[in-house]
């Protein structure tokens, strides 16, 4: 929905908006839409949880999980998000940036829900609001991407395996996402 908001205010497709107001800004050089830009001796291999190999695949809803990155160009976007909730953004104002990672699900927007979760404009927000994130999955690929708000430290996890599939993943990831976050202190300059 978002993608297409963009589209119908800016006039522009969304993945020209993107990156030419994204990408490009950020130096983003390896980050496309599609598969035709993109280099592919960079590609890792996916696979299905049973080890299957699958091949590379394109979404007909590509805003809502088809981006083709690296870690490297992914994080170029989370220093952005970071800097951006401190006001030192080159893409949005600060207001924007609190206004996409706030919780959007509340009485004052919804006044007959009861939501357990804590929405932003794409991120997922948590309920103390100290950590904002997202992540994406389909089939062969698991992404994630964590920030605090306080403590300028976030990180970004990719695994090229199906993820959802095999209960001792999530679990796995979740020990992995919670020792990298309690040591990402650690690793600011």
């Amino acid at each position: 929905m978002l993608a297409f908001i963009i589209e119908k205010v800016s006039g522009e497709s969304f993945d020209e908006y993107t990156e030419k107001n994204i990408f490009e800004p950020l130096g983003m050089n390896e980050t496309h839409w599609s598969f035709m830009y993109a280099d592919s001796s960079h590609f890792a291999s996916l696979y299905l949880s049973n080890k299957t190999k699958i091949p590379h695949y394109s979404l007909i809803t590509y805003p809502d999980g088809g981006l083709i990155t690296s870690v490297n160009d992914l994080s170029k976007y989370l220093v952005e998000m970071i800097k951006g909730m401190n006001g030192e953004s080159k893409l949005l104002t600060l207001s924007s940036f609190k206004e996409m990672m706030s919780n959007q699900l509340t009485k004052e927007n919804f006044p007959d829900g009861n939501f357990e979760l804590h929405k932003g404009l794409i991120w997922d927000v948590s309920k103390d609001g100290d950590n904002i994130g997202m992540n994406g999955a389909d089939p062969g690929i698991f992404t994630y991407v964590l920030f605090t708000t306080n403590g300028n430290a976030g990180i970004i996890i990719f695994f090229n395996i199906s993820f959802y599939e095999i209960e001792s993943f999530e679990k796995d990831f979740k020990k992995i996402r919670n020792i990298l976050m309690s040591n990402a202190g650690k690793f600011i300059r």
